[in-house]
């Protein structure tokens, strides 16, 4: 894919999102192509972290559907890394078409690594938004999915603290 190795391309993709966390706007379409054109998981995997770190709290539409491209191909790894790079793309708006489709993804998949990458993705779209995101964390800490409700507990306590978090059954 695009001449990326890819015993090296997943770490080499992540790695670049890292150097450029947060202020990526140099390095997201080199990230973008480099996703768009991969051809296995290993490469996806990566590609989407490093697109999700660059990008992260853009709130960027076409980076978001891009990701969520990667995620409807239902392959765990790939899925987990996406489920994730959404959140970080999106850290913070409670986006409520993005929290809708992430979980309703995560309740209908059977891979249990892109529930847990949806999971942390989810609290991260929560993060810091407190009393508005009590709908959210309400349905998701009674869902009957226990990695769900763990996310509403992570995203309960990513606007409350230790002190503030419900007991959740």
């Amino acid at each position: 894919s695009s001449g990326i190795n890819a015993e090296y391309g997943r770490g080499a993709l992540y790695a670049l999102g890292m150097i450029h966390a947060n202020h990526g706007a140099n390095i997201i379409p080199y990230l973008s192509e480099q996703l768009s054109s991969a051809t296995n998981d290993t490469v996806r995997h990566g590609g989407c972290l490093g697109l999700g770190l660059a990008a992260m709290t853009s709130h960027n539409a076409e980076i978001y559907e891009l990701l969520r491209n990667n995620l409807y191909l239902d392959e765990a790894v790939t899925g987990e890394a996406a489920g994730l790079a959404m959140g970080l793309v999106m850290v913070g708006s409670l986006d409520e078409d993005a929290l809708s489709e992430m979980v309703q993804y995560a309740q209908d998949t059977q891979h249990e690594k892109i529930l847990r990458g949806l999971a942390l993705g989810i609290a991260f779209v929560c993060y810091g938004q407190l009393e508005a995101a009590d709908p959210t964390i309400d349905s998701l800490s009674k869902d009957k999915d226990s990695v769900l409700r763990m996310c509403g507990i992570n995203a309960e306590y990513g606007h409350l603290g230790r002190q503030g978090i419900r007991q959740v059954r």
